[in-house]
């Protein structure tokens, strides 16, 4: 619809005004929202300020919550030592897996009685594995998320390392022997003739 041109300033000035009242009833709306939403914003802000609690951990040993998407860097997997991890070598068990975590090479030179190797370069896919694959490979049945395993390398690092990966893959009764190769060879010593000892690896 066209105005005539002497009524069209008129028009224009309507308008003007009927913003304006416009703007008048909304204002106090507004200001309510611009507050509101500084007072979230500064409710967000001091929540953020405050300590947070810690992460609950999902050790089934020593944590609370079973929920994965809060792991912990590490775990707190037992240990064992050499007087309680020999009688288990003297009489093995299908119900404990003693695993070498060592590199081929490393086996070669010698390994505890009744171990099993998987190196820790293949842990991980290794219980990733079917359990034919797993077995057809490794030659040993695959152990189950219950199963007892106790890890140990040679002096002791990459067995908590590989207690931190099965643990994470959801098994949860692995053990590490601290002292591994090292200490189990300081041990067996004791009974091997003097003569004899040069040729033990460490």
């Amino acid at each position: 619809m066209s105005f005539p041109i002497h009524l069209r300033p008129w028009r224009a000035a309507a308008r003007t005004v009927s913003a304006l009242q416009s703007a008048r009833r909304t204002a106090p709306f507004l200001a309510r929202s611009n507050s509101w939403i500084f007072g979230a914003f500064k409710r967000s802000h001091e929540e953020n300020k405050k300590p947070r609690a810690p992460v609950p951990s999902l050790s089934p040993r020593g944590g609370t919550n079973l929920d994965p998407r809060y792991p912990r860097p590490d775990w707190d997997a037992p240990i064992i030592t050499y007087e309680e991890l020999k009688p288990l070598t003297e009489q093995p068990s299908e119900d404990v897996y003693l695993i070498d975590v060592r590199e081929t090479p490393e086996v070669v030179q010698g390994s505890i009685p009744s171990s099993v190797s998987i190196p820790l370069s293949e842990l991980k896919n290794a219980l990733r594995l079917r359990a034919s694959d797993f077995a057809y490979k490794y030659g040993f049945e695959k152990p189950n998320v219950a199963q007892r395993m106790i890890f140990y390398c040679r002096s002791g690092k990459r067995s908590a390392t590989a207690c931190d990966l099965a643990m994470r893959m959801g098994y949860t009764q692995t053990e590490r022997y601290d002292g591994s190769w090292v200490d189990w060879v300081k041990h067996e010593q004791k009974y091997i003739p003097s003569a004899a000892r040069w040729s033990v690896p460490v």
